[in-house]
């Protein structure tokens, strides 16, 4: 199996303030030789979070440098491929769904590998499941 994960699965995994069933569901597939990858801009938005968190006091610096090494540890593989689709496929996703372009970028790797995508955030699963990506849920 192939997962996509958005952000808001890996900063679950390192801070666990939410719901942990997918991000645990992702931990089991990833366990079981799941292949997973995420697009470019996967860790801007995950450190902006650290970096957010931090700021808001939820977060010490040294609880940031242990998420990230942890991060680190995680088997992901980023689709540097997709820069090229960038201005076709990702904006005409925005566009149809109504969602940011950093979320279509989701979509549009979830649906160029054939994987499915991971993700806590309703409105993203919702416009993956209208452009015809498969989601991913704990079993």
């Amino acid at each position: 199996m192939e997962l996509v994960l958005d952000a808001s699965v890996v900063v679950a995994l390192l801070v666990r303030d939410s719901p942990m069933d997918i991000p645990s569901a992702v931990l089991d597939a990833i366990d079981d030789g799941a292949v997973v990858t995420v697009p470019p801009h996967f860790q801007l938005e995950v450190t902006n979070f650290l970096v957010q968190a931090q700021r808001r006091g939820t977060l010490s610096a040294s609880g940031a440098q242990q998420a990230l090494r942890y991060l680190q540890h995680l088997p992901i593989t980023i689709d540097t491929a997709m820069h090229t689709q960038i201005f076709t496929d990702v904006i005409a996703i925005a566009q149809r769904s109504g969602i940011t372009s950093y979320d279509a970028a989701y979509i549009h790797c979830a649906r160029t590998r054939g994987a499915k995508l991971a993700s806590l955030d309703k409105e993203l699963l919702a416009a993956a499941e209208a452009e015809g990506v498969d989601v991913f849920e704990a079993a």
